[in-house]
């Protein structure tokens, strides 16, 4: 399963672009998810779509937190 996280790059003009990212897990810490995880699928994503752009971070990252999740990059919880 996956979230939809978006990210703008300020230095391409890219906006609000979205990525699918896997789910964190239950026992996994937010920090490693986003090293891990987010970090590298929104890297390779603006790779992919502006290749001559080198970025050394990337602006407006938003992770959706959809009513009854009850952890950062978690599923809802029905």
């Amino acid at each position: 399963m996956t979230i939809g996280i978006r990210y703008s790059c300020a230095l391409c003009g890219l906006e609000d672009v979205e990525v699918a990212v896997r789910l964190r897990e239950p026992e996994e810490d937010v920090i490693q998810w986003m090293e891990k995880a987010v970090t590298p699928a929104l890297g390779r994503d603006h790779f992919n779509r502006s290749p001559r752009c080198q970025p050394s971070t990337l602006t407006q990252v938003k992770i959706p937190v959809p009513p009854g999740t009850t952890m950062v990059g978690g599923p809802a919880v029905n």
